[in-house]
């Protein structure tokens, strides 16, 4: 079985700029027949593909961490959890979409993942 009549895959994606990205999605999306999913996103690209229909999540990774000195550099590894590698707290999902729940943002994303292809 090859990637056009899988009915489970999807294509993760996170870089360019907008809206050449969001075209370039929706070319792949539309050539594969297969759902694009947009991971690690900034305001833009979160707004732009929410506005395409495409699939996406916010970048949050920083603030899962509590290692170094911003955590009173607590005992690595039995007191921590993360490298906080890329900073910390650099994340603000809500920053893009002030009316929507933090659970509704997460089931709409789901609902569009878990699609199955057109």
């Amino acid at each position: 079985m090859g990637i056009k009549a899988s009915n489970n895959l999807f294509y993760a994606w996170h870089y360019g700029d907008v809206p050449q990205d969001i075209q370039n999605m929706q070319a792949i999306s539309s050539t594969w027949n297969l759902p694009t999913f947009g991971t690690e996103l900034g305001c833009d690209h979160f707004k732009a593909a929410a506005k395409a229909g495409i699939s996406h999540s916010y970048w949050h990774y920083s603030s899962y961490c509590n290692t170094g000195p911003a955590f009173g550099n607590r005992a690595v590894p039995t007191d921590t959890f993360g490298a906080c590698i890329l900073g910390w707290a650099g994340g603000d999902s809500s920053a893009c979409t002030k009316s929507a729940s933090p659970s509704m943002l997460w089931l709409n994303i789901l609902a569009r993942v878990l699609r199955p292809a057109i």
